[in-house]
């Protein structure tokens, strides 16, 4: 048992190294490297951790004879090609939708991916997925109909209290009502004036980004580093997160380091009690990640072991959870039996980060389970 956890150390060493070799262009460790290193075991972690274009920079520093063999350079070559066309396409659907909505006096704000792709190196070479505009309650119904009379696949959209969600030349956009909220209803409270005071009222001071082409308006950088945060935080908490989500925050506050107002980050952090969480996270991208301590606002080494813990729990459940069930564990197809399925699963889940910070931890399984039991019993 033991060398076998020492085993597996040595192998989450390894994809780190090769990790923060990517993220920061600095050379990884060669002493790590030998003809045995289990390249399959560091290109499948890449993979279920959605970091692979990063990890490949990485593997691209090492020396010549201790890069993998042909038959692993190959997907790594497949998936770089692949990137970078969804990187292509997703720059080229906010250029052909951005000015649409901004013809009918409706200034969307761009959530996360590809303003936050900038932040990288090699913008292209981050997994990029969908789309999501800030419209605001106000413009919400008019950008919902413009999205769809430019062409959304109706068929498939759906709704949901924050956004809409349809299929638009091929890629998913979101258009936001809301840019986050939370189940309960003490902190929803503060999340909404949060984001009204920072996308509605300071709305002049939203920075405008150029992406693909076309000038879209960006979050502030005093919202967006909180913002990133609180959203892998609340997929953390509810069933897992990948590496991904974390070197987007990462390498957003590298950087805007120089820029940030620590002074209203602290102000937000505390309005929002989100001071324990962010001390932890804290850990994992200085520690872990190779952030400078001083880009990091408020590092607290005494939140070192319960980041080793969550850093564990990271490799075990891969990009938003997907990895940490049995792949052989498959939800029944009846209604009822379903829900049971997701609750034991989340209740599996919950019982691996309680101790990292019971109070926050029990509020937020608290107000989950109150939201699903109401889901489940009068299909709310």
């Amino acid at each position: 048992m033991e060398a076998r956890r020492t085993h597996r150390m040595k192998e989450q060493a390894l994809f780190l190294d090769l990790l923060r070799a990517g993220l920061w262009g600095t050379p990884p460790d060669p002493s790590l490297y030998h003809a045995g290193t289990e390249w399959g075991f560091l290109l499948s972690q890449a993979q279920k951790q959605t970091v692979l274009g990063i990890v490949s920079d990485g593997i691209g520093a090492l020396p010549e004879t201790l890069r993998p063999s042909v038959p692993y350079l190959r997907p790594i070559q497949h998936h770089l090609v692949q990137l970078r066309r969804s990187h292509t396409r997703l720059n080229e659907v906010l250029r052909t939708l951005v000015p649409q909505l901004q013809a009918a006096s409706i200034q969307p704000i761009l959530l996360k991916g590809q303003g936050i792709a900038r932040c990288y190196r090699y913008p292209e070479q981050r997994q990029c997925g969908d789309i999501d505009l800030y419209v605001g309650p106000a413009d919400y119904a008019a950008a919902c109909h413009i999205l769809q009379q430019a062409g959304a696949r109706t068929e498939d959209a759906h709704e949901s209290l924050q956004h809409y969600h349809a299929s638009y030349q091929g890629v998913v956009v979101e258009l936001h009502r809301l840019a986050a909220y939370a189940l309960d209803p003490a902190l929803d409270t503060r999340i909404q004036r949060w984001t009204r005071h920072y996308l509605q009222e300071q709305k002049e001071t939203c920075p405008v980004g150029t992406i693909g082409g076309t000038e879209v308006l960006l979050p502030p950088v005093s919202f967006d580093a909180v913002y990133l945060f609180y959203h892998f935080l609340k997929h953390f908490l509810a069933i897992g997160i990948g590496f991904r989500q974390i070197c987007d925050w990462t390498r957003y506050l590298h950087v805007h380091a120089s820029t940030l107002d620590r002074e209203t980050l602290a102000q937000d952090i505390r309005y929002l009690r989100l001071t324990r969480f962010w001390k932890l996270f804290g850990c994992v991208a200085v520690d872990y990640l190779g952030l400078p301590e001083a880009e990091f606002p408020f590092y607290d080494a005494r939140y070192r072991k319960q980041a080793a813990r969550v850093v564990e729990l990271i490799f075990r459940c891969g990009n938003f959870g997907k990895h940490y069930f049995s792949p052989a564990s498959v939800r029944p197809t009846g209604y009822y039996a379903g829900k049971w399925y997701a609750f034991r699963q989340r209740i599996t889940w919950y019982a691996q980060t309680f101790s990292l910070a019971p109070r926050e931890v029990g509020r937020f399984v608290f107000y989950s389970l109150r939201h699903g039991f109401k889901v489940a019993l009068f299909h709310q």
